[in-house]
């Protein structure tokens, strides 16, 4: 051999060597317990030479034969690399970013600058009660009698209201006249749940377990199915179905706001509207949100009229939740200046510290961030002060303030609505502006 093949053999050596450690480096062996790289000896170091110079010189994601050409290996979400939990690493791909993190919740659907809007949401209802899985009904029981308690002797009000979860949903092509437009129809299966299952098995759960393990979710709420297929059908808990409404303006702002002492999780960020879609105050026709069943005479509704088994006549109807919470937790003043063709769904997500799904909305209102602040003022909802103050961002997800608001501490679905409205005007054709007005008036994102 000569003294030039030498020094290629030996630089080639060297070279596994190297790239054998650091892919082992990179890749790990994970103990049970612990996601920090460790390693069972120098023999599992030199067992992995040739397997990791052949996934460094490997395509993305080091899988396929090596070729000359293939192109260095990506990492796309290398720029949050340790700042994940590993919960939150296993559902990289399925999360919501904004400039600097991302919010804990899973995307099931929506995404770049695609809206739907209510002419293409399809809404099922099937009475189907919710059962409570023998393992838990002992945790549910005891959390039931505890939280009905420490109502009593607070003089609170806690009740079994008549909720909604979802089932299951699916996309779908538009028919008819429209087929050619290839645009995505939402649909929609919906059941009853109470709000005693909903409090005593998410809510115990999100307030006793503390960074839960991945195998407590994939148990508890299927995450290999969500993160896969977007599916909540393995859930055990309740899979209420809630509605994260983020508002944008006239003059280019997103409302947001920050929950009160009032609340759980006081400080904290959130949507403008947060509601949850109750299966009487919100029961309507299934084509037509705004007629509603159940309507008193003065055109007042009350939900203690409602036993909580309650079957809607129509369907409970998330839109006509979206246009009550607007109502009760913005203003009157600002409910009268929506209209039908300004609403938007902008996706699902499931909320990693929830535990359930959330439809989130885009609103756009014929009203200057000043007005609505206005109307806050002088005909505030009846539970604007409970829920917390609201504040405007710029509709400008490169704005300085804004990206500074998105980095604060945030409830997840509120977030993931606020990261999807931003992200529809960014990414529509257009300036904002122009964006604003085509969506404020049901001319679509472009």
């Amino acid at each position: 051999m000569s003294a030039l093949a030498r020094i290629f053999v030996t630089i080639g050596v060297v070279l596994a060597v190297f790239f054998g450690i650091w892919s082992a480096c990179e890749f790990g062996l994970h103990t049970e317990r612990d996601t920090a790289f460790q390693f069972a000896g120098l023999g599992d170091v030199i067992a992995l030479i040739p397997l990791g110079w052949w996934i460094s010189k490997a395509p993305h994601g080091g899988h396929g034969s090596f070729t000359a050409e293939a192109e260095p290996r990506v990492e796309p979400f290398a720029r949050y690399a340790g700042r994940m939990d590993p919960v939150e690493t296993a559902c990289e791909g399925r999360l919501y970013y904004h400039r600097d993190g991302w919010a804990r919740a899973v995307r099931l659907v929506g995404a770049g600058s695609e809206v739907i809007s209510v002419q293409r949401l399809k809404l099922d209802y099937r009475h189907v009660p919710f059962e409570v899985p023998d393992e838990l009904r002992p945790r549910r029981d005891r959390e039931v009698a505890r939280r009905v308690q420490e109502a009593r002797e607070a003089g609170k009000l806690y009740f079994d209201g008549p909720n909604t979860r979802l089932l299951n949903w699916r996309i779908s092509p538009s028919d008819g006249d429209r087929v050619g437009l290839e645009e995505s129809v939402l649909e929609l299966t919906l059941g009853p749940i109470g709000w005693y299952d909903f409090d005593a098995l998410n809510g115990i759960f999100e307030e006793a377990v503390e960074h839960p393990p991945i195998e407590f979710y994939e148990y508890y709420v299927g995450l290999t199915h969500l993160v896969t297929d977007g599916r909540v059908e393995r859930s055990k808990l309740s899979n209420i179905l809630d509605n994260a409404v983020a508002l944008v303006t006239s003059d280019g702002y997103v409302g947001y706001r920050q929950r009160s002492g009032r609340q759980n999780a006081p400080g904290v960020l959130t949507s403008a509207v947060a509601e949850n879609t109750n299966r009487y105050l919100d029961d309507a026709e299934p084509s037509d949100f705004s007629t509603r069943h159940n309507m008193k005479s003065d055109g007042t509704q009350d939900v203690r009229d409602a036993p909580s088994n309650y079957k809607p006549v129509g369907v409970p109807h998330p839109v006509a939740a979206v246009l009550r919470g607007i109502e009760e937790e913005i203003s009157k003043t600002v409910r009268a200046k929506v209209d039908v063709s300004g609403i938007y769904v902008t996706g699902i997500a499931f909320s990693l510290d929830a535990l359930h799904p959330s439809l989130l909305f885009a609103v756009f209102v014929d009203l200057s961030r000043d007005e609505i602040l206005a109307a806050c003022r002088d005909d505030p909802g009846t539970d604007y002060h409970k829920e917390g103050p609201l504040f405007f961002i710029r509709a400008n997800r490169e704005d300085p303030a804004t990206r500074s608001v998105m980095k604060a501490d945030w409830i997840a679905s509120g977030q993931a609505a606020t990261i999807r409205a931003l992200d529809v005007l960014h990414l529509s054709d257009g300036d904002t502006g122009s964006v604003i007005r085509r969506l404020t008036h049901g001319s679509g994102a472009g």
